[in-house]
């Protein structure tokens, strides 16, 4: 039952990423702007999607495939607590990721202002460039595309492929550098809430001089 329920879920997945695919090989209206290798998109999400396991790598496998259209509009969720956005929340400030957001935390010792060295067993920078993050993000932009991979970009309610995103059962697990003590860094595990961090409030960037 288990090896059948399992063909079936990739067979429907083999068919969701045509399905998909068509419809933007037939209405997507500028492929004539992001000279996008359209039909090598098909055949790596095929393979993909062939071997996934699960809800969150066919996510992943949808999301490599929008990106491949460097578009900023384009972006793929999932309903429900299957992928969740990350608990914190966080910006990039002078070069690196600082906590903006921790109201919700479930350990209260972290602070807003502390810096992220890590994020689930890896370096900062590296979270941000790996696949799991920018990979998977539909950008036309350098900028968007690190707003999108922070989860900061519009939709910040929504889980986008950025870091810290997971699965409800899976904790983040981070590498804080605590605010005023340059050098030292301690492990910080959260739980995932059913809950997004808010967006801080900031000046609009363009306003009217008395």
């Amino acid at each position: 039952r288990q090896l059948r329920a399992s063909a079936d879920n990739r067979s429907a997945h083999l068919a969701a990423v045509m399905i998909a695919w068509n419809v933007l090989q037939h209405f997507y209206p500028y492929f004539d702007v992001v000279h996008s290798d359209w039909p090598q998109a098909l055949t790596s999400a095929l393979k993909s999607a062939a071997t996934d396991d699960g809800p969150i790598p066919f996510l992943s496998t949808l999301r490599r495939m929008i990106a491949a259209l460097h578009d900023g509009h384009g972006r793929v969720t999932m309903t429900g607590d299957t992928a969740i956005p990350s608990p914190v929340g966080w910006d990039w400030v002078e070069g690196r990721i600082i906590l903006t957001d921790v109201s919700h935390a479930s350990d209260p010792t972290i602070r807003r202002g502390d810096a992220i060295i890590g994020i689930n067993g890896q370096s900062s920078d590296d979270a941000l460039a790996a696949a799991e993050a920018e990979a998977e993000i539909s950008s036309a932009t350098p900028q968007w595309l690190l707003a999108r991979a922070l989860g900061t970009g519009l939709h910040y309610n929504q889980a986008l492929g950025a870091i810290g995103e997971g699965p409800k059962s899976a904790p983040l697990i981070l590498q804080v550098e605590p605010f005023g003590r340059p050098g030292t860094t301690r492990k910080v595990i959260l739980e995932r809430q059913p809950f997004r961090p808010s967006v801080e409030p900031r000046p609009q960037p363009i306003s009217e001089v008395d």
